[in-house]
């Protein structure tokens, strides 16, 4: 199947997409919602082959909606959210020009308000959403700006690593995460008494 370039995509993207976010059941039995961020292009039912290898290549589905009126045609929307989301956005981010801000934006909430472990605050949850809506009025409003007002919500929880909330040595949060889930220091101490294993083998 034929690709299309990040370049290309972005194109798309700016002129007719959507990068939003919205709030999902985790489950039956949980009563606490799940942010998701996503983005969605749609084109007209004669595009449907560019939409068809977005899915093919990138992952995502497609959904077709019906008009009434015989002449309009058809408006089909392709739709990707989920573990795939982040890559796609990270490679489309710097060729994006009207909707750069939105996807550094979800980014950021892909990464730190959907952290296992970690649940965030139905408010922070809002306040993600309502800044991606206040992005999609004003494409000029920067992302650092919208991350800075969700993190100064009530119920916010920041995550020191990408796998623990803490050192695994000393269990302290006050130094940067080095490697191995261990801060800086502990991790200069991993490294010495390694390299004092391997000395005396």
């Amino acid at each position: 199947m034929k690709r299309l370039s990040w370049k290309y995509i972005a194109g798309l993207v700016d002129g007719e997409g959507c990068i939003d976010a919205v709030l999902n059941k985790s489950s039956s039995k949980a009563m606490t919602k799940t942010i998701i961020p996503r983005i969605r292009i749609t084109l007209v039912e004669n595009c449907y082959f560019l939409l068809d290898i977005l899915k093919v290549n990138h992952g995502g589905w497609i959904n077709k909606r019906h008009f009434n009126n015989p002449k309009w045609q058809d408006p089909i929307t392709w739709t990707l959210q989920g573990k795939k989301l982040r890559s796609f956005l990270q490679n489309i981010a710097n060729h994006l020009t009207i909707k750069k801000q939105q996807a550094l934006l979800a980014i950021w909430i892909q990464d730190h308000l959907r952290h296992k472990g970690m649940p965030q605050s139905e408010e922070v949850k809002q306040g993600a959403i309502k800044e991606m809506k206040a992005m999609k009025t004003d494409p000029q409003r920067l992302s650092e700006v919208a991350i800075r007002n969700i993190k100064n919500l009530p119920g916010f929880h920041g995550h020191w690593s990408a796998t623990t909330n803490q050192c695994l040595d000393c269990g302290e949060t006050s130094r940067k995460h080095e490697a191995r889930g261990l801060c800086t220091r502990c991790y200069k101490k991993y490294q010495r008494s390694d390299r004092c294993d391997s000395l005396a083998v």
